[in-house]
C-alpha cells in the first residue's frame, strides 16, 4: 500500500512477504516477480526527481531493477537499477525514443540491508549509498512520460528483475538534498542511535 494520499497501491506479481529494513518488506526471486504500481499523475514525473529504497540482494548474476518506467523497453521518464556483474547503480532518463544514464560509483554490498538512492535536479544527477553522495554527472535527454505504469523491482522489458529483498520504495517529484537523504538513512538505520 502506498503510505502518502497518492493512493499509488501495488499490484503484487509473485513477490512473497519477507522482513524489511524497517517493516515487512517484498522477497523477489528475479525471475518474473515484481510490484505495478500504476501510472498515476504523482508518477508521471518528467522533471525533479528522487527514487530511494532499502535492498538487499542476493547477486549480481543479472540487472536488479528497483524502479522503472519504459516504453518499449526505452526510459520515459526514469529507470533505476543495478548492472549485471558489478552491481553499480544505475539511472536513465529518457522521452521514449532517446536516453542517456548518469551512473554511480560503489555497488551495495549483496546480502545485507542498503539503503539506496538517486535525486535529480535539472540535469544533474547525484547517486546516494546508505547516506553518502556515490556519485554524480549529467544527464543529457530531457525527460518525457510515456504512458506506461511505474514498475518496483523490474523494467517494463521484464528481464531487469531484483533478486533479494526491497523495503521502503519512495518517489518523491522533487530533488532531495545531500543532508536529507543523509537523515534518512540514519534515523532509518538506527532510530535508537539518530534519536
Amino acid at each position: 500500500n502506498d503510505s502518502t494520499s497518492n493512493a499509488n497501491n501495488g499490484t503484487n506479481t509473485g513477490a512473497t512477504a519477507t522482513t524489511g529494513q524497517i517493516d515487512g518488506g517484498a522477497s523477489l526471486s528475479g525471475s518474473s516477480q515484481y510490484i505495478t504500481i500504476g501510472n498515476g499523475s504523482s508518477l508521471q514525473i518528467t522533471g525533479n526527481i528522487t527514487i530511494e529504497a532499502w535492498i538487499n540482494p542476493t547477486d549480481f548474476s543479472n540487472y536488479n531493477g528497483i524502479v522503472g518506467k519504459t516504453t518499449v523497453n526505452v526510459p520515459a521518464p526514469y529507470d533505476f537499477y543495478l548492472s549485471s556483474g558489478a552491481g553499480i547503480p544505475r539511472f536513465y532518463s529518457g522521452n521514449g525514443s532517446t536516453f542517456s544514464n548518469v551512473s554511480g560509483i560503489a555497488s551495495p554490498n549483496p546480502g545485507v540491508w542498503s539503503h539506496i538512492a538517486v535525486a535529480m535536479s535539472g540535469s544533474t544527477v547525484t547517486h546516494y549509498l546508505n547516506g553518502s553522495s556515490n556519485g554524480s554527472g549529467t544527464e543529457t535527454v530531457t525527460p518525457g512520460d510515456g504512458g506506461t505504469a511505474a514498475i518496483i523491482g523490474s523494467r517494463h522489458d521484464f528481464v531487469t528483475m531484483f533478486k533479494g529483498g526491497m523495503d521502503e520504495v519512495r518517489v518523491s517529484n522533487i530533488a532531495r538534498s545531500t543532508d536529507w537523504i543523509s537523515t534518512e538513512y540514519n534515523n532509518q538505520s538506527s532510530p535508537p542511535t539518530f534519536y
